[in-house]
């Protein structure tokens, strides 16, 4: 399996604990699937942020407002920085969130 792939594998279980949205398990698996120094890129209005501000200015707020919350990924990438700096690598997800 490449590098690319095994990034892939090590946050399924994250994707998984956001597709019913268990709350504990989403707690236990941002800290494995995560690395303490990770940045996350979202859109507006959250922008850019460190994985620990994730739970606190993203998941926490969109919990309290729609406590039933799921997400569906349809899109699953995974690269390697510019030039192939494997110091780079990134995982993107694409997804929406069920009525």
């Amino acid at each position: 399996m490449n590098i690319h792939e095994q990034n892939k594998q090590d946050i399924l279980n994250w994707r998984k604990s956001l597709y019913d949205l268990d709350v504990t398990a989403l707690k236990g698996q941002m800290d494995k699937a995560f690395a303490s120094d990770a940045r996350i890129h979202l859109s507006f209005p959250f922008e850019d942020l460190c994985f620990k501000a994730l739970m606190e200015e993203v998941y926490k707020p969109l919990i309290k407002a729609i406590p039933d919350l799921e997400r569906r990924d349809y899109i699953v990438m995974a690269g390697s920085g510019q030039d192939g700096d494997l110091s780079g690598n990134w995982v993107g997800c694409a997804g929406h969130c069920p009525q």
